[in-house]
């Protein structure tokens, strides 16, 4: 799991933030003020077992779903203090995940479905895996929501025999199986107004024949055309891997990500 950040125009540092948790952040390309986050891959989660923070002076804050709106900071943040590279104005992300449960309140089982009514609107959605417990056979174990009849109740395959609708005790918990698993997964983003240098495709600047700093331009692929990227990959071939990983996570122009990788095979 890594946290990615693709950098427009106006933004300032590296293109790589951490390594630290399921997360993608893509920067507005028009204001480095302006952050889109997201999940690195699918999910079975419902909304509910997401919380997005993003202090300070992040717009809107707090989200408590699994891909949030677009988040504008309203200030410039603190630098990262770090002498191998510009000064890179930063703001906080962090992203908790947490395993949500819900009390049951009555119980049915008719040809091998189950339904489940929780005592409060339980947030659950179909597909979702859950861990039923405190109940008697064959309600207890891990299922897959199959439909969400209203906030109250849903249903599930289960195999046993007919049980009429009755009164009934019992948790269901979202399943922390599910990716990603709970915890809470913080990470900092270069934020800043105006034009910085490109973002290169290395994190430190190499030092020139005379001495002085020389800070690498880099490549954006995102301000290219397909065919002007390929002409810089062929001439550049050291730079395919950089090139394949900035263009999957920025404009992700699928003839473009099938030719980098026949040409990285």
């Amino acid at each position: 799991m890594s946290i990615v950040a693709v950098h427009g125009p106006n933004t300032w540092g590296s293109r790589g933030v951490q390594e630290a948790g399921p997360v993608m952040g893509t920067v507005n390309s028009t204001n480095g003020m302006k952050w889109d986050f997201k999940l690195d891959q699918s999910t079975t989660r419902p909304d509910q077992d997401f919380s997005w923070a993003f202090p300070p002076d992040g717009t809107p804050t707090p989200q408590t779903v699994a891909n949030p709106a677009e988040v504008t900071y309203a200030a410039v943040g603190t630098t990262f203090g770090d002498p191998t590279r510009p000064t890179q104005p930063t703001k906080t992300a962090t992203l908790t995940v947490t395993n949500v449960s819900r009390t049951v309140s009555n119980k049915a089982l008719a040809s091998n479905v189950a339904t489940l009514t929780t005592s409060a609107t339980h947030g659950f959605k179909v597909g979702q895996s859950v861990v039923i417990t405190g109940m008697v056979a064959p309600f207890n174990g891990t299922f897959t929501i199959a439909s969400t009849p209203s906030g109250t109740t849903f249903t599930f395959p289960c195999v046993g025999a007919d049980v009429t609708s009755t009164a009934s005790g019992g948790t269901v918990t979202s399943d922390s199986a599910q990716y990603p698993a709970a915890g809470t997964y913080p990470t900092t983003v270069p934020v800043a107004t105006g034009t910085g240098p490109s973002a290169g495709l290395q994190s430190a600047p190499p030092s020139g024949d005379d001495g002085e700093e020389e800070i690498p331009v880099g490549y954006d692929p995102a301000a290219h055309s397909v065919d002007e990227v390929k002409e810089f990959v062929t001439e550049h071939p050291d730079e395919a891997q950089d090139i394949f990983d900035l263009e999957e996570t920025g404009k992700a122009r699928v003839t473009l990500l099938d030719w980098l990788n026949d040409f990285l095979t």
